[in-house]
């Protein structure tokens, strides 16, 4: 009775997540989500950017390389995004982002250059954030009563305010910052929730000339001054912000920090931190700002060296990312009477709630914002596609054929046990396809091969578990007893199973990049679905159904008498030998292909040529890429770019293998001839995965492998591992 209670919760919880599915996949329902594409299968938006060095900087292919590591780690965060990023020519970086029609949307997935920026906290303090009496910070627990306070407002009148904010009668920000009191007013909020009018007990306040607004975490424990008995969890000071060759505000930023420098690492006490080392130029700087603060910390306790002396009266140093404050260390004038000299660089602590998670997305963003690169956008088109709609729905045939076949597999095999497996199936795709849409993942051509591919894979855990029920009623037991002795010996493999693919998967999360890493998390959600489905939803069905009388006829699920069938009966540890063999030469012929043949890498791996060009009427991808064909090219990328006619474009890109001089031109005489190509070009472009990328992935199936055989050896046996 215990048992079928169980089970009924568990199908009840099931059911109630199956109709969340519903929701989300079903077109105008509330929460209703939509799949998204990759640019395979509907195109999207190029962006291309061009790099812009400051004066006096000569740009590198390691400027370039790193902006093309962190774009795609902040437009791919989870890695399920499928953006094609590249390098092209020497100084442009190509964005192709799926879905995407809107720039405005381009533009805040791309992100900017963030701002990193490093002050002499008490010296740049003003107005009310700073205690002239004590000389002590005073944070404000509030933006509105921070810009309000009669100090600001004094500093206000003196001269163009920097930015302005609007409040709402609640004093909540409703907008900005924007840099004009008109663009404030000008913004979509009050055009589209205010109708242009802003009410009369609002508030537009703005920040006073030459200050910034920076704000800080209270539960990241680096604010100084909160007002004692605050409940804000954001704190807010005003500091000085001057552009000058001589005294600049802030004293440095990014542009002194060194890039191969800024890294994840952990400090004595085992705690998180970003060591970060500066430039020539940045050491000199901040060596002369520790000495000024530690003079002023001197002065200030009177040379007092008690711990408590030098905490009340130490100056601090803050480190500013995107106008929040990430770090104040404070110099101890007693320890470093001269200040820090700056060869050694400094630390960001993340404090005992930090991770080297944390830390390692922390040290990226540095690096992003020492960067001494600026990009400007040299051209922005839609794009088309790369294969047609055909492929689509070739695949969705090739699907549901393989489905079919492995639904009639089950059934004809183990006929009401496979029906319970296929109902088992039909909840794994729809748990895994909510996963998609929760998880926002792009799916191309080879993903939906994938997730075909973890459908059939998934019944794997249902053919040990009802082969082992089969043997248990050919043994004698009764079917109740056999699903539970199927499932309790089946479980532990079935598990082993899993673990082992978790295991690769969180390997190929934690340590690869951009689509490894989506592949890497689709596959472990794959897994916890699986499990959940083999182990929890049929188990269910059938403890349920093992209590009908009709549900006990050992026919009806195929395991009537002795296993007669010879094919299923090979005595593998018999001929042992043969298939060592077998393995063996299959292992030599493998090695000798890579050896003499090598990997035959694509364009995604070793980059190659583009091809631009116009027609003098509208084509479709498809006659262009007939004519790659012919010429051995028929993988070949092509993109039809800007406005389209039926699925006919009059611009074309074409994105193949390095092309040798007289293949490029006689595949250019025939474009010419056979679609009207004019005002031809080439250019090279890069991998769109890049050998960091490719480096990590290998690095991640060695671990892994290693965990596997860990796994196994302290599981199972030693001896057992090293096959």
């Amino acid at each position: 009775m215990k048992d079928r209670r169980s089970h009924l919760i568990l199908l009840g919880l099931i059911l109630l997540a199956l109709a969340g599915v519903a929701l989300l996949a079903v077109p105008g329902s509330p929460a209703h989500k939509k799949a998204t594409l990759g640019l395979d299968l509907q195109g999207g938006l190029e962006v291309v950017l061009k790099a812009v060095p400051p004066k006096g900087h000569k740009l590198t292919s390691d400027d370039i390389d790193r902006s093309v590591t962190i774009m795609r780690n902040r437009i791919d965060k989870l890695g399920v995004s499928e953006p094609e990023i590249r390098k092209q020519g020497s100084n442009q970086i190509v964005i192709q982002l799926a879905g995407v029609k809107d720039p405005a949307v381009a533009a805040k997935l791309i992100g900017k250059t963030a701002v990193l920026e490093f002050y002499d906290f008490e010296s740049d303090l003003t107005g009310p954030s700073i205690n002239t009496l004590q000389n002590q910070p005073a944070a404000s627990a509030s933006l509105f009563n921070l810009l309000t306070d009669p100090a600001t407002t004094a500093l206000a009148a003196k001269g163009q305010p920097s930015q302005w904010y609007l409040f709402d009668s609640k004093k909540v920000v409703r907008a900005g910052p924007k840099p004009t009191k008109q663009s404030l007013l000008s913004t979509d909020y009050v055009k589209r929730a205010l109708n242009g009018k802003v009410p009369k007990n609002w508030h537009v306040v703005s920040v006073p000339q030459n200050t910034v607004v920076v704000s800080c975490d209270v539960a990241s424990q680096n604010c100084i001054g909160v007002p004692n008995g605050t409940t804000a969890k954001t704190v807010f000071y005003l500091l000085k912000h001057r552009d000058s060759p001589t005294t600049p505000v802030p004293e440095m930023t990014g542009r002194e920090l060194e890039l191969a420098g800024t890294r994840a690492d952990f400090n004595t006490n085992n705690q998180p931190i970003v060591t970060m080392q500066f430039t020539g130029k940045g050491k000199k700087i901040f060596h002369d700002i520790t000495r000024k603060e530690a003079q002023r910390g001197q002065l200030q306790g009177q040379g007092g060296c008690s711990q408590q002396q030098v905490l009340q009266s130490a100056q601090h140093f803050a480190i500013v990312l995107d106008r929040q404050i990430e770090s104040v260390p404070y110099i101890d004038y007693c320890k470093n009477p001269d200040g820090i000299p700056g060869d050694n660089g400094a630390e960001i602590e993340l404090g005992s709630s930090g991770s080297i998670g944390d830390a390692k997305r922390l040290a990226l963003v540095l690096q992003t914002g020492a960067l001494p690169v600026r990009f400007t956008t040299a051209e922005r088109t839609d794009v088309s596609a790369t294969l047609g709609k055909d492929s689509l729905n070739q695949a969705k045939t090739a699907a549901l054929v393989g489905l079919v076949v492995v639904a009639l597999f089950l059934l004809i095999l183990y006929r009401f046990l496979g029906l319970v497996a296929v109902i088992g199936l039909g909840i794994y795709a729809a748990f895994l396809y909510a996963a998609i849409l929760l998880f926002h993942v792009t799916l191309t051509l080879p993903g939906f091969a994938g997730l075909i591919l973890t459908i059939g894979v998934a019944a794997d855990a249902n053919v040990v578990v009802f082969e082992r029920i089969k043997e248990e009623v050919r043994a004698g037991k009764s079917v109740r007893a056999a699903i539970g002795a199927g499932y309790a010996k089946g479980f532990h493999t079935i598990l082993d199973a899993n673990v082992v693919t978790a295991i690769t998967a969180l390997v190929l999360f934690a340590v690869a990049t951009a689509q490894v890493k989506g592949f890497a998390l689709m596959l472990l959600i794959g897994t916890v679905i699986s499990l959940i489905t083999a182990v929890g939803a049929t188990r269910a069905m059938l403890g349920l159904l093992a209590g009908f009388r009709w549900f006990g006829n050992a026919r009806f699920m195929g395991a009537e008498g002795q296993q007669h069938a010879k094919w299923l009966q090979i005595d593998f540890m018999r001929r042992r030998y043969l298939w060592f063999a077998i393995s063996g030469a299959i292992v030599v012929l493998g090695i000798g292909a890579l050896a003499i043949r090598g990997l035959n890498l694509g364009i995604d791996f070793k980059g190659g040529t583009q091809l631009a060009f116009q027609t003098s009427s509208p084509k479709t991808t498809g006659d262009v890429r007939s004519i790659l064909a012919r010429n051995g090219y028929a993988d070949a990328v092509v993109q039809g770019r800007g406005p389209s006619t039926n699925s006919a474009y009059k611009s074309f890109q074409v994105r193949t293998k390095v092309l040798p001089g007289p293949t490029k031109d006689r595949i250019t005489t025939q474009l010419r001839d056979d679609v009207g190509a004019t005002h031809a070009g080439s250019t090279t472009v890069s991998s769109s995965f890049g050998s960091q990328i490719a480096r990590a992935a290998i690095l991640a199936i060695l671990v892994s492998l290693a965990l596997v055989v860990i796994y196994i050896a302290i599981r199972f046996d030693f001896k057992f591992a090293i096959p």
